[in-house]
């Protein structure tokens, strides 16, 4: 789940994505991974009543750094995603390449 806020627009985004890891031999605790997903948006609008929603499919590679004497590992990935649906009431068929994030998770068992 993400929130992104603009000057005029913001949206909250729910996703779910499948995830491959594969370890990085060279570096305890290090892993690369790739996958896919999907998810959904939905658009609020500052200048104007209303908002949107757009689905969306997504790509992920990326890194992650579990730490070895805690249950936590850091990430660092990149998510091209196309978008369908609605923006600003138009309808939009567009890819995006500029999306990734960092992140923490909770791993147990580790």
């Amino acid at each position: 789940m993400g929130f992104r806020g603009y000057g005029t627009y913001n949206w909250i985004t729910i996703n779910g994505a499948y995830q491959i890891h594969n370890d990085i031999e060279s570096v305890d605790g290090l892993q690369w991974y790739y996958g896919g997903g999907a998810g959904v948006q939905f658009w609020s609008y500052d200048l104007r009543e209303g908002g949107s929603t757009t689905f969306s499919l997504a790509g992920y590679l990326g890194l992650q750094y579990t730490f070895v004497d805690a249950p936590v590992s850091l990430t660092l990935d990149w998510v091209p995603t196309v978008f369908l649906g609605q923006n600003y009431g138009v309808g939009i068929n567009t890819f995006g390449a500029g999306y990734g994030a960092l992140g923490a998770r909770y791993t147990p068992g580790r």
